[in-house]
């Protein structure tokens, strides 16, 4: 099942927001959280271990910020497809200080949404090649190592 995230401090927005991504990806099945809080979305990632596939984001949250947000969904959730969707495009620039597929303005929601989702889930496809990687040193390799 596929977890999509939505978090846009604008109850209008995140609504429609939901509405065109649950068009777009009718086919699929998904469980879809909708926030209107940056700090609600990052509690659950810290604390509940709340890992969705795709994150859409809005990038001015009030007091909070979306690309903050992005970087902690970067840090404890890899493997999560972020979307920007801002109502301005001078936020664009800052936007590569997290990792994510695509920026949307909100303007042109309808025209860029579809393809920004799509190129999420190819994202999902390679998350496969993720990979973690533990060292350990064995006591007999340790005087070797120092």
């Amino acid at each position: 099942m596929l977890k999509i995230a939505i978090c846009d401090d604008n109850p209008e927005h995140l609504k429609y927001t939901a509405s065109l991504i649950q068009n777009e990806l009718s086919s699929f099945r998904m469980e879809m959280e909708l926030f209107s809080d940056a700090n609600r979305l990052s509690k659950l990632v810290e604390e509940d271990s709340y890992r969705p596939d795709i994150a859409v984001l809005d990038i001015n949250l009030g007091q909070e910020s979306g690309i903050v947000l992005a970087k902690q969904l970067n840090s404890v959730a890899p493997t999560c497809r972020i979307i920007f969707l801002t109502g301005f495009a001078d936020y664009a620039p800052a936007s590569y200080e997290a990792r994510h597929v695509w920026f949307v303005l909100k303007s042109s929601a309808d025209q860029f949404l579809g393809a920004a989702l799509r190129r999420a889930l190819e994202g999902l496809d390679d998350s496969s090649a993720v990979l973690g990687i533990t060292a350990r040193r064995s006591e007999e390799h340790t005087s070797e190592l120092q």
